[in-house]
């Protein structure tokens, strides 16, 4: 599977020490973002992205259907759509 851009506001890293969620999908980028600002320490805070891993991992089935079915049936926009906005994936 490819790789997603993220917005830029979808990953919310901290700059304190604490816990961080190795399997979260945006993981790389949170990490690359500390990095970047020169941070010793970074945590995850109260993010839920590392939630959505279940749904990344079905991202590959989903992606393509994504606009028809959000349109069809409202629950499946509600459940995968902050999902599929974050990572570019609904036109918008």
């Amino acid at each position: 599977m490819r790789r997603r851009k993220l917005h830029p506001d979808t990953i919310k890293p901290l700059n304190q020490k604490g816990r961080k969620h190795a399997d979260c999908p945006f993981y790389v980028e949170c990490l690359t973002h500390a990095v970047k600002q020169g941070w010793d320490y970074w945590s995850c805070g109260k993010c839920e992205n590392h939630m959505l891993s279940p749904v990344f991992e079905r991202l590959q089935f989903i992606e393509e259907y994504y606009p028809v079915l959000a349109q069809i049936y409202p629950e499946f926009k509600r459940k995968y759509g902050r999902f599929m906005e974050s990572c570019h994936l609904t036109g918008a």
